[in-house]
Formats: C-alpha cells, sequence, structure tokens
C-alpha cells in the first residue's frame, strides 16, 4: 500500500507540474531555443556589472549587450578571414574563422550559430560553417549552450529567455527575467550493505543469522527546488527519504547461538533468557531501514567547454550543507508456547545516526544529440555523527530481565548510550537526460553513496550480554552503503 501511495503521489505531482511549466513559457518571445536548464538560467552571460563595462567599442563589447525580449537574434559577420579569435566580453576567448576549422576538423560542432556553439567560454565557431577558412560570425547574447534547438519551433523565436538585469529577484512572471526557478520531483530504488552477518541460532535444518533479514531494494521519493541567476550564482535544495521493513519467520524449534544469555534472568518464569529462546516454537527476524536527506547548496556556473568529440557542455560547482539521518532497528524474536513460560522473548538493537556537515562538489552535462544529454556528477563531505544507540530485552508485558551475577548483578537488560563521531559522504551520479519540452526535462541516472564512521544495529550485538559497560560504548565503525538508481522530471519556471 506504502508504494502504492507513492506511485499516485509521483503521477499528480508530475501531471501538475507539466501544466503549470508549459504555461509558464507560452509566450513565444520567451521559449527561444532552450536546450539546457542550466543554460536557460542564463548561464554564458555577462555579470550585470559587465554591462557597464561593454556598453561601447569593439564588436565584443557589442555582442555582450542583451537584446530586448521579443527581437530576433542578429548576427555580425566579422571582416576578414585573417581574425582567429576574439573576445566576448565575459573574460574568455571566441574563436572563429580558420582557428575553429583547424579546431573542429570534419567534425559536426558548430553546424549552425546559436544553435550547437553558444557564447561562452571557449566554445568555438568552427565545423561545417567554417571549413574552408571563411570567417566565421559573431552572435550576440545567446543563453543557448545545449544541444541543437527543438525541432518545430518558429524561426522568430530565438529570442534568449530572458536577459540580465540588475533588478535580481524580480517577480517571476515579470517579462524580462534575471532568475528562474527549476522544481523537479523523483523517485529511488537503492540498495545497501548490512554488517558481517552474526550467527543468532539453529533451526532444522540449519542456522540462521542477522543477514537474513535483509530490506532488498529499499523504494523512495525526492523533491528539489533550484534557482540560478543570470551572473551563474544559485542556490539547490534536494531532499529524499526512504523507509523500509521487512521481516523472516522461521519455523521449527530453535536453539540460540547467544550462549551469554544465560546469565540474564527472567524472575516471573523463574528461568533464564537462554532456556527461553531455546525452547522457542519459531523465530521472527526483523529489519528496518529509514533514511533521509536534506541538502542546501550554493551554485556557481564553472562554464562551458567543448568535449573531445567537439560536443558543447557545460559544468557546475557546487558546496554547502547536508542533513542526513540514518536509522535502523534489528529484532530477534523467540515465540513459545512452552508453560510458565513468556510468549514471546525480543532483543531488539536500534540505532540512530545524526549527521550534521559541509560537503561541496560538481557536476556536468555534454550534448550527444538534440534532446539527450548525459552527465555525471560527485560531492564528498565531512560531518558529525550524533549517535543513540539502544539494547533491549523484553517479553509481551515489556518486562526486562536482569543480570544474574557480577558487577551489574540485578541491572535490568535495558541500555542506551548517546555520543558523537566523525563520519564522511562520498557520492558520485551519472546518467541521461532528455529535453521532453522548452520547460521540462527527464532525467535518470544511477546514484553510488558511502557513509562511514555509521552505528549498525548489527554491530552491537554483543559477545557477552552481562558485560554492561562494553554493552553501554555503541559501535560506530561502521559503514553504510547505498546503489541503485533513480528517475523524475525537472520542470522551469
Amino acid at each position: 500500500m506504502k508504494h502504492f501511495f507513492h506511485s499516485v503521489l509521483a503521477v499528480v505531482a508530475t501531471f501538475l507540474l507539466t501544466a503549470v511549466a508549459n504555461a509558464q513559457w507560452s509566450s513565444t518571445e520567451e521559449i527561444g531555443s532552450y536546450q539546457s536548464i542550466l543554460a536557460r538560467a542564463g548561464y554564458a552571460n555577462q555579470t550585470p556589472e559587465s554591462l557597464d563595462r561593454n556598453q561601447a567599442g569593439s564588436p565584443a563589447s557589442q555582442m555582450s549587450v542583451p537584446t530586448p525580449p521579443g527581437t530576433p537574434m542578429a548576427y555580425t559577420p566579422l571582416p576578414k578571414q585573417e581574425t582567429e579569435s576574439l573576445s566576448n566580453g565575459f573574460g574568455n576567448t571566441e574563436f572563429v574563422g580558420s582557428e575553429a576549422a583547424r579546431d573542429c576538423g570534419n567534425n559536426d560542432c558548430g553546424e549552425a550559430v546559436g544553435n550547437r556553439i553558444g557564447v561562452g567560454n571557449g566554445l568555438r565557431a568552427g565545423g561545417r560553417l567554417n571549413r574552408r577558412g571563411r570567417a566565421g560570425t559573431q552572435p550576440t547574447y545567446n543563453p543557448n549552450v545545449g544541444c541543437a534547438p527543438i525541432t518545430g519551433l518558429p524561426t522568430s523565436q530565438t529570442t534568449p529567455v530572458y536577459q540580465p538585469d540588475r533588478a535580481i529577484g524580480r517577480s517571476l512572471f515579470s517579462q524580462v527575467k534575471s532568475a528562474n526557478l527549476v522544481v523537479g520531483t523523483f523517485g529511488v530504488i537503492f540498495r545497501r550493505d548490512y554488517e558481517d552477518g552474526v550467527k543468532l541460532g539453529s533451526c532444522s535444518p540449519g542456522e540462521f543469522s542477522s543477514n537474513d533479514v535483509e530490506n532488498g531494494s529499499l523504494t523512495g521519493v525526492g523533491a528539489s527546488i533550484s534557482q540560478r541567476r543570470a551572473n551563474g550564482k544559485g542556490w539547490e535544495t534536494i531532499y529524499w527519504g526512504l523507509d523500509e521493513d521487512d521481516s523472516v519467520a522461521i519455523t521449527g524449534p530453535t536453539q540460540t547461538s547467544l550462549s551469554s544469555l544465560a546469565n540474564l534472568n527472567h524472575i516471573p518464569a523463574n528461568a533464564t533468557v537462554l532456556d527461553i529462546f531455546d525452547d522457542g516454537d519459531n523465530v521472527g527476524l526483523y529489519r528496518n531501514t529509514e533514511i533521509h536527506s536534506f541538502e542546501f547548496n550554493f551554485l556557481n556556473n564553472g562554464g562551458q567547454y567543448t568535449s573531445r568529440l567537439c560536443k558543447p557542455a557545460t559544468y557546475e560547482l557546487y558546496g554547502g550543507f547536508r542533513f542526513f539521518k540514518f536509522d535502523e532497528d534489528l529484532r530477534y524474536v523467540s515465540n513459545s508456547s512452552a508453560p510458565g513460560y513468556p510468549a514471546t522473548m525480543e532483543y531488539a538493537s536500534e540505532t540512530e545516526n545524526t549527521l550534521t556537515g559541509f560537503q561541496f562538489g560538481g557536476r556536468s552535462e555534454v550534448c550527444v544529440g538534440k534532446r539527450f544529454k548525459l552527465f555525471k556528477g560527485g560531492n564528498v563531505g565531512i560531518f558529525n555523527n550524533r549517535i543513540h544507540m539502544c539494547q533491549r530485552i523484553f517479553d509481551e508485558t515489556n518486562y526486562n530481565p536482569v543480570v544474574g551475577s557480577g558487577a551489574d548483578a540485578g541491572t535490568p537488560y535495558d541500555l542506551s548510550d548517546t555520543k558523537n563521531d566523525v563520519a564522511f559522504i562520498g557520492q558520485i551520479d551519472f546518467g541521461m537526460i532528455y529535453q521532453f519540452s522548452n520547460s521540462s526535462r527527464l532525467r535518470g541516472g544511477y546514484r553510488a553513496m558511502g557513509v562511514s564512521g555509521v552505528a549498525l544495529a548489527g554491530d552491537q550485538i554483543p559477545y557477552n550480554f552481562t558485560d554492561l559497560s562494553a554493552i553501554q560504548s555503541a559501535n560506530s565503525n561502521g559503514n553504510l552503503m547505498l546503489h541503485g538508481f533513480y528517475y523524475g522530471a525537472e520542470f522551469c519556471f
């Protein structure tokens, strides 16, 4: 039922966001030839301050002045073939003419100015247009850094999505935009690794351990909101979470392998916990994994570049704060019908890991077709892990057996510990983007994520259940490894 509601929520959210996003960009003068959400944010354009420095002078400075909304793109040919490079007014050099032809050779980058070349950090105007060494062309402001324009758009729809403007933070619904908003929804399907199996007991025909109960595929949902301004700066928030329960039933007479339970007494039954577990009719193993991840990052456009295959690409750097919550419960339950014994006796190990800290990373998108892009990225971070561990043994009445002898004699077996420790998170992503429309795109990819310095529930199971001083210190040397797929959609407003 939980998975059904996740699916319904994802379908409804996708439908609503698609309708709203397309409605926002229904005016022809703002559709443009948008191919990339990064490009749509105004990346590859000068900052508002550079407008003052480039109001007149060379053709490069003229190129830096944005055209008003609704005005078709204009291209001015350079005077001669000998002109091989030209400052584009953005602090970079744009190659044109024969230099570009030598760089691109017979590849197809730069099939059309304003199509695959864009304006930016070292993108070159060459390929077919300049293969014979003819003079290149100098585009005016052009935010299209992505792939070729979406086919079927009228030729008049070549105006930039918005112009750089001093009024950063102007209304999203104003005609001149200096920032955009991108909303994403996605689902995740991950798998995780587990602790080294701890042998819990045996039952004909074999043994069972803590690894006999695993969560399999962990499914969840997430959402993201980001804003990018024309000067290449921005921010983003990303949340995703999952919660999965699984259980295993082992039937038949069972015996436990946790022999040190013999020193824990269940006084009402006048028996040891070992006796009760060994006299069970069947055993149940239960595990719950719950993970929540929240990020807030500051974004900085790293620039554009041409790949080795002469494909246009962009990259972005980011850094910020991350909150990561990982909780795990592991329970070992013995059910008995023996007279005088409790109906159930349960050992439960619960851990909570709350990681807070800082991370930094980067991501890149590379055109591979008119609508397709490949993306890759990764980040690393250092965190403080606030760990809470709890171990209990109890029956159906919530009674806790007590230690039978030693320094802790008479102490109920209900133990907990809270401490702080250092932890690290590393993450890599790669996959493909499909440009669905001018204001929306689909994304699917693979993610691998490692978290070190966490407390796993299975790692807390002690060899000696009466050494309370050792048990009360949480073991935080565990590692959580997540890997799997995620899929979703992004909508630009």
